[in-house]
């Protein structure tokens, strides 16, 4: 049974020695004598779990292996002896001079400490008997497994050799999410629960890829929208599962994030938690459902933000409450956030706030179409005129935009001495 290998420089494993070579040369960048270490090291934890002992150093080139038997197989190999000279060899002498045995020496055995091979935590084997209802989607292969995990080592060893099966244990729930919603981001993955199981102090989940499967809407009124889920009748070969441990929030990974079946497109990705909150956040600060979408795009393709739609943010505004332009659950309070605020594309350009007994209430806003019949209004939240749904634009209102009847004789409501009124732009005369 393949154990789990650990690299001595971080929290990587692997089931290979291979992928633990090219993950220390590439990620920690050490030298040749390293990994030479290494291999050392991982020669004497093989010969540490297998016999209780300590690696055999050839004498020769100073190679190490891990049972006797091997270092004689190796001598044999590769320091064979040299026949006798027939000029050296006396027919009259009565005994044989043989030349003493090679010695063969033994190392120490490896501290328990240092061992860089788990002891418990293994890979589970290739099955002997493939027999399951799992079917691999792998065109004209037709095994079948009992667990997925058995599927995806399958599919490492024969259709993907460059995949491997993860394993990580993390500290903190914090830490896994970290870590899980930047390898979601870098291959493209979005999960699933399909069963949640509690064993005593032990919570373990198991996800399957949010694509797998197919769906058939029932719509008979409207064409029904594309469908997320791509592989039909075929399994995704990504599978995730986590062990908690509830006393010590300590959780446990086995992942396989190497899918099949599908494309693999970010658009189609779930919104991970931090994604929802950077949204939410662009909300509650006042942006509108335009504005955060073109600072989304912004953000490249390669990221999920970026495929941000007019229906993820109105999803988001009425299960979290947040009406668009609506800053207070008071309108009055709402409206005094918006001006002072004072963005130019709300279109703004003057604002009285009432008095104690709620009059002199005055806020002036400038329509863009200039056929409008009510070009001067007060403030809509949707930020359109209600009257022709046209946009607003910036503008500074005249004495023509008002009626003489409802200005005061004795004050001028345009007149930027008056006190209660505050313009957000331009010089109003």
């Amino acid at each position: 049974m393949p154990s789990i290998i650990s690299c001595p420089k971080c929290t990587y494993t692997s089931d290979r020695s291979y992928n633990v070579k090219r993950h220390l040369k590439f990620d920690h960048k050490v030298s040749g004598e390293d990994l030479e270490k290494f291999e050392n090291l991982l020669t004497a934890s093989k010969a540490s779990k297998k016999h209780g002992g300590g690696a055999w150093q050839c004498q020769e080139c100073r190679a190490q292996v891990t049972t006797k038997k091997g270092l004689e197989s190796h001598m044999k190999r590769k320091h064979p002896k040299k026949p006798e000279n027939p000029e050296n060899i006396s027919l009259f002498c009565p005994e044989i001079v043989k030349s003493p045995p090679r010695k063969k020496v033994q190392l120490e055995r490896l501290p328990s400490d240092e061992n860089i091979i788990a002891k418990i935590l293994t890979v589970p084997p290739k099955p002997k008997v493939t027999e399951g209802l799992i079917e691999c989607p792998f065109e004209n292969c037709f095994s079948k497994f009992r667990t997925r995990f058995l599927m995806a080592l399958h599919f490492c060893e024969y259709h993907e050799k460059d995949s491997e099966l993860l394993h990580y244990a993390f500290g903190t729930e914090v830490e896994f999410e970290t870590w899980l919603n930047q390898m979601n981001q870098d291959t493209c993955s979005s999960w699933k629960v399909r069963n949640t199981v509690q064993n005593g102090n032990i919570l373990t989940k198991y996800y399957v890829c949010r694509h797998e499967g197919s769906y058939v809407s029932v719509a008979e009124r409207r064409d029904p929208c594309e469908s997320k889920k791509k592989t039909g009748s075929d399994y995704c070969t990504a599978c995730l599962k986590t062990e908690k441990h509830e006393e010590t929030g300590e959780i446990i990974v086995d992942a396989f994030f190497t899918h099949y079946g599908h494309s693999l497109e970010h658009g189609l990705r779930k919104l991970s938690k931090d994604e929802l909150e950077y949204l939410t956040g662009l909300m509650r600060d006042g942006f509108s459902n335009v504005q955060i979408i073109k600072k989304c795009y912004q953000l490249g393709s390669t990221d999920r933000l970026s495929f941000t739609d007019h229906n993820d943010l109105n999803y988001l505004r009425s299960v979290h409450d947040l009406i668009e332009g609506k800053f207070h659950e008071e309108d009055l309070e709402s409206v005094r956030l918006r001006v002072e605020r004072a963005w130019e594309e709300d279109g703004i350009r003057m604002y009285t706030p009432p008095d104690s007994t709620g009059a002199g209430f005055r806020l002036v806003i400038r329509c863009s179409n200039e056929q409008c019949k009510q070009p001067v209004h007060y403030l809509c939240a949707t930020g359109n005129c209600p009257s022709c749904s046209a946009p607003f634009e910036p503008h500074v209102p005249c004495e023509s935009d008002f009626d003489s009847s409802e200005a005061s004789e004795d004050e001028d409501p345009l007149s930027s001495d008056s006190e209660s009124v505050t313009p957000l732009a331009g010089n109003i005369e």
